[in-house]
């Protein structure tokens, strides 16, 4: 019941923070309530990491055109972390249909290009300052050695990242640069 709470809560929250967004004349795709459940659970939980994943899906499917999906765009990633669990559930790119690309980077680095014309987009995260409180923090968490105490600020330095990465101005968060790139389609058995 309270991961339920948190997640009806959570949603309130994306809501509200994008038409936030929309009133500062960024143009920012609502993401539906059932596609948040599905991004929640494949990754688990709600993190900054999976709402940079969902602010980079809106740009790429806003620069790329909404109706580009499935087997018809790649995606190139150059991280195995968070994010691209939401480009998966929101771009529909996944390992096995062959459309989503790992390139061992370790950078917020995705572009996406469509394969019948490669044209495309490079969308890079940009570098926030490291917030060691946080990393001491989210260290200990993970561990199994914070304290309740610990565990709650953690929690709440998280919502503020999540709301602060949802809320922020796109030319704030994200470079986003066009690029050409030929991609050889993929033949389905």
């Amino acid at each position: 019941m309270k991961k339920f709470i948190f997640v009806l809560c959570l949603l309130v929250l994306v809501f509200s923070v994008q038409t936030f967004a929309q009133t500062k004349s960024e143009k920012v795709s609502p993401i539906e309530e059932q596609q948040m459940k599905n991004i929640l659970t494949l990754h688990g939980h709600m993190c900054a990491g999976v709402a940079i994943g969902i602010r980079v899906s809106q740009a790429a499917l806003r620069e790329m055109g909404e109706n580009t999906f499935q087997n018809e765009l790649v995606a190139f990633v150059e991280t195995d972390k968070c994010p691209v669990d939401a480009v998966q559930m929101m771009v529909g790119t996944t390992a096995g249909r062959q459309n989503l690309i790992y390139e061992k980077t370790g950078k917020n680095i995705f572009s996406f290009v469509r394969r019948k014309d490669g044209k495309g987009v490079k969308i890079t995260v940009k570098e926030s300052k490291p917030d060691q409180a946080f990393n001491a923090l989210r260290e200990k968490k993970f561990a199994g050695k914070a304290t309740k105490e610990e565990l709650d600020r953690f929690e709440k330095m998280m919502d503020a990242r999540i709301k602060s990465v949802l809320a922020a101005p796109e030319s704030e968060l994200l470079t986003i640069e066009p690029i050409s790139v030929a991609v050889a389609r993929v033949q389905r058995n």
